[in-house]
């Protein structure tokens, strides 16, 4: 995947995640994504000796008031 297509990707993902929760409109500031999520991501890190294979998982929750925690990444 080339770089401007993984920005692609990203920024839409990033707009839709926005766009769904609804802390930023609404006074009692709920939001529609509340639970815990999961996350992975593949990618090649390009070091000077070459390209290294990387994967990286996590999670996330979204508790009633809107906040956001992030859990261990590996």
């Amino acid at each position: 995947m080339d770089i401007n297509r993984a920005k692609a990707v990203n920024l839409i993902i990033t707009v839709i995640f926005f766009y769904s929760c609804a802390a930023f409109a609404d006074p009692n500031r709920s939001c529609r994504l509340l639970g815990s999520y999961g996350y992975l991501y593949n990618g090649t890190s390009y070091t000077s000796s070459g390209p290294v294979p990387l994967t990286e998982t996590g999670f996330f929750a979204v508790d009633n008031d809107g906040n956001f925690t992030l859990g261990e990444a590996s």
